[in-house]
């Protein structure tokens, strides 16, 4: 298993899900240790654990985890689904969440690989490995096959030139939600509780996805009144209710209560 050199942007999508979580003990598979250390001195008053890829984890710590975070490299596994649906064993029944990060086959600098005739391995930090790389369609599908019932997703954003993005619109690749500028998709997989799961019913994943990255992008002030005029049109179109807004906003904002001071700022939330 190929050990990546420590990213602070990959991490920093990573680490947000600890704040959005509260998240009081945490379970690392397969990070090395700059990882571990930087994990440890960003959230002191966490327990944190570890473990090796593929090792067998003690039954004593079944139902003990909030969050268990797997190092980049998910996609050298053989069985990535029948990894990710093993832990739920481990997580703190109906709270707990398993973070993972996977690489995007589409971003423009796998693509600009592709086209110089590098289709798997190299110097592009996406490529190496040895296994496969999951679109994120293909995500969605992952989750359902590991029984998983929600997700979030949050993006690591590399700009491509617009030359190189007009390639590749021209060869038929979308970016609805900047997929050819994402070189990492961060996935937090979850197991509804049964008022989340009623109120999850309500809204399509097309609904939950666009809602996550627009609180995203306001979040980081990417754009801030657009982004905040589009959230305003995605709320009523889809009717989407200040409870289930707020219930969104603190499972998916690195800051929960600066996100729903935004929101409350510019009316979206009582």
């Amino acid at each position: 298993m190929m050990e990546m050199p420590f990213d602070e942007r990959l991490y920093a999508e990573m680490a947000a899900f600890f704040s959005a979580k509260m998240v009081s003990s945490a379970l690392l598979i397969g990070m090395g240790a700059a990882w571990q250390r930087r994990f440890q001195q960003d959230f002191a008053n966490c327990a944190f654990a570890a473990a090796a890829w593929e090792e067998a984890l003690p039954a004593a710590w079944h139902g003990r985890f909030s969050l268990i975070v797997l190092a980049p490299g998910v996609e050298e596994l053989s069985a990535p689904e029948s990894l990710l649906e093993s832990l739920q064993d481990f997580l703190v029944p109906q709270k707990g969440a398993v973070v993972v990060p996977f690489r995007n086959p589409w971003h423009w600098s796998v693509f600009r690989a592709w086209l110089a005739g590098d289709l798997r391995y190299g110097a592009n930090p996406l490529l190496d490995g040895q296994g496969r790389l999951f679109s994120f369609p293909e995500l969605v599908r992952l989750a359902k096959l590991a029984h998983y019932e929600d997700f979030v997703v949050r993006q690591v954003i590399e700009k491509g030139t617009a030359e190189m993005l007009a390639v590749m619109q021209a060869c038929g690749v979308q970016n609805g939600h900047q997929e050819m500028e994402t070189s990492w998709w961060v996935v937090r997989f979850s197991v509804l509780d049964a008022r989340t799961a009623c109120l999850k019913e309500r809204y399509t994943d097309a609904e939950r996805f666009f809602l996550a990255r627009l609180l995203h992008r306001l979040e980081n002030g990417i754009e801030a009144a657009e982004t905040v005029e589009a959230l305003r049109r995605l709320l009523s179109e889809s009717r989407i209710d200040g409870g289930y807004l707020e219930e969104f906003a603190r499972n998916t904002a690195g800051d929960a209560d600066s996100m729903c001071d935004i929101l409350r700022k510019e009316g979206l939330l009582r």
